[in-house]
């Protein structure tokens, strides 16, 4: 009887084992599938809506405009949207702005009208903005305080629109920032005499991912290509370090990252259909990136030995490309193109003051094809 009852609780102990170790390995799986090869990759924590109604700033407006821009018309709203995710309209406001400067042998130079177009929030029957933290500040006319695009109206339409993508995020401050919500606006054409105004909802952004991720030199954020839809195999957002999956210009006032599109919101839609056997790359960079003052503290609270700036290579590859070397006046590091839209990049700290960067793409059947990219600098 005894030697019974240790068979069965053994065999008891082996399901309950085997039961946790499926578990497990669920998990492991799970975690890698996440991952999708990219070590860059991490499953992101979900992002809590933030409540519908913001908190007001206590402190006064901000009232200051960009040295030299005068506002010559008072404000009037061309659009306004109700929020998806149940918190204040979303507007546009337009109003005129006038640019001064003052020359060397003391002349003050006016620069013709524009038309200049605000993104904001209306509360309370006031315009604003609210930040990472859900606080909502009144702003006046002016570049600060909210994002500004400004044109002149008599010229739209004839080169390329002004238009940004917006994802507004978590607060800087908090630890990692994480996005909310992406809005796209854009001022009016002539074929369209309104702003354009698109906003998404928060549960839109956990759709969003990078094509391409690399790690950041200095250890802050990491930089990516966005896809966004397109003609072909879709458009291929600039590379830009990235917050959770979006790519651009990072505002800690605003807690926004931006990125500007000018009307062409696929720029590079075509790189694919002109990729042949005979010459596989497409690559644009050897440029430097400067950072402001903020960027450059930030980094160095995490790496001191990283040179200020950055300076980047993207590229595209045809199908038939295994990898890209790029031997580039500092080092050589090769590259394996992403799956999907065949794409590559690379980031250093610093800038290279001469040289050249080259690209060596080894093809499946053993040959190697060379585009080289001449350096510069801003």
């Amino acid at each position: 009887m005894r030697l019974r009852g240790l068979l069965i609780g053994g065999s008891l102990f082996g399901v309950v084992l085997a039961v946790a170790l499926a578990l497990a390995l669920r998990g492991v799986t799970a975690d890698s599938a996440a991952a999708d090869g990219d070590p860059l990759a991490r499953s992101a924590p979900p992002v809590r809506a933030l409540s519908a109604t913001p908190t007001v700033a206590t402190q006064r407006p901000d009232t200051r405009t960009r040295q030299g821009e005068r506002i010559v018309s008072r404000p009037r709203t061309a659009v306004r949207k109700p929020d998806p995710d149940g918190g204040p309209d979303w507007a546009i406001r337009t109003y005129g702005s006038r640019s001064t400067w003052r020359e060397r042998d003391g002349r003050l130079l006016v620069r013709p009208r524009n038309d200049c177009f605000q993104l904001g929030r209306v509360f309370e029957g006031r315009f604003g903005w609210i930040d990472g933290a859900n606080v909502f500040r009144s702003v006046k006319p002016g570049a600060a305080g909210a994002p500004q695009l400004c044109t002149m109206l008599k010229f739209a339409g004839t080169l390329m629109s002004p238009s940004e993508r917006v994802t507004r995020i978590t607060e800087v401050g908090g630890g990692e920032p994480r996005p909310l919500q992406t809005v796209e606006w854009g001022v009016p054409t002539r074929s369209h005499g309104l702003p354009s105004l698109r906003i998404g909802s928060l549960a839109q952004e956990h759709a969003v991912r990078a094509e391409y991720r690399v790690a950041d030199p200095g250890g802050g954020l990491p930089w990516g290509i966005d896809r966004a839809d397109g003609p072909g195999s879709g458009c291929l957002i600039d590379f830009a370090p990235l917050v959770g999956e979006r790519p651009g210009t990072l505002d800690r006032t605003l807690d926004t990252v931006t990125l500007p599109s000018f009307g062409a919101t696929c720029p590079n839609h075509d790189d694919a259909s002109r990729l042949t056997p005979r010459n596989p790359l497409v690559a644009w960079g050897g440029g430097a990136f400067r950072e402001t003052d903020a960027e450059r503290t930030a980094r160095d609270r995490v790496a001191l030995r990283t040179l200020p700036g950055r300076t980047t290579v993207v590229g595209r590859a045809h199908r038939d490309v295994v990898s890209v070397t790029v031997v580039s006046p500092r080092d050589v590091r090769t590259l394996t193109p992403s799956a999907h839209d065949r794409v590559f990049a690379a980031v250093w700290d610093g800038t290279f003051p001469t040289g050249r960067i080259e690209l060596r793409a080894r093809m499946r059947d053993g040959g190697t094809h060379v585009l080289r990219l001449r350096v510069w600098n801003p």
